[in-house]
């Protein structure tokens, strides 16, 4: 699910009367172009520095004068836990990951669910884990991704405020709105 923002949204955090909004549709969908802009250099920056990760690809989808809404999502799926610095996973040791930066954690059985034997490091750093009894199959152990990243409430709720108000303050710069 991506981060919206409407003209309705930005109407109510300025008190702006819509109809008027409706009269400017072309400058306000610019509007709010302008705040998923910043919402996706922000939701970029909120991500590496809370995630483990080097880079968040978020793609804006952007308002236009018919439709004044836009979004920005992230992009991808979910992700390999080899990604995230896997180390331990020596003869029975505890493979752990640190997903949250400053917060590693070991990969358990206890915390992959009934069944699943726990993590293991394979030498070329891929993380697997056997899900039933038998030796075979193994499978690869994923985690979130972007997408969940972004919709995390440590990082939507403010990238979301910051999109409001970067609109609100947009238009109001463009149109001289108290």
């Amino acid at each position: 699910m991506p981060l919206r923002i409407d003209a309705s949204d930005v109407a109510r955090k300025g008190k702006v009367v819509l109809n008027t909004v409706k009269k400017l549709r072309p400058w306000m969908a610019e509007s709010l172009n302008v705040g998923l802009t910043k919402g996706q250099t922000d939701g970029q920056a909120r991500i590496t520095a809370r995630y483990n990760v080097g880079s968040a690809p978020i793609e804006i989808h952007p308002a236009n004068a018919g439709s004044l809404k836009g979004e920005i999502q992230g992009s991808g799926g979910m992700k390999p836990v080899s990604e995230f610095g896997p180390s331990g996973g020596g003869w029975r040791q505890t493979v752990s990951v640190e997903i949250r930066r400053g917060n590693r954690k070991p990969i358990t059985s206890s915390s992959r669910g009934p069944g699943v034997s726990g993590a293991f490091l394979l030498p070329d750093g891929r993380v697997m884990e056997r899900r039933s009894a038998d030796q075979y199959p193994i499978s690869p152990v994923y985690t979130i991704g972007i997408p969940q990243m972004l919709r995390s409430h440590a990082v939507a709720d403010p990238v979301r405020m910051l999109m409001l108000t970067t609109s609100n303050n947009e238009f109001k710069k463009r149109f001289k709105f108290v």
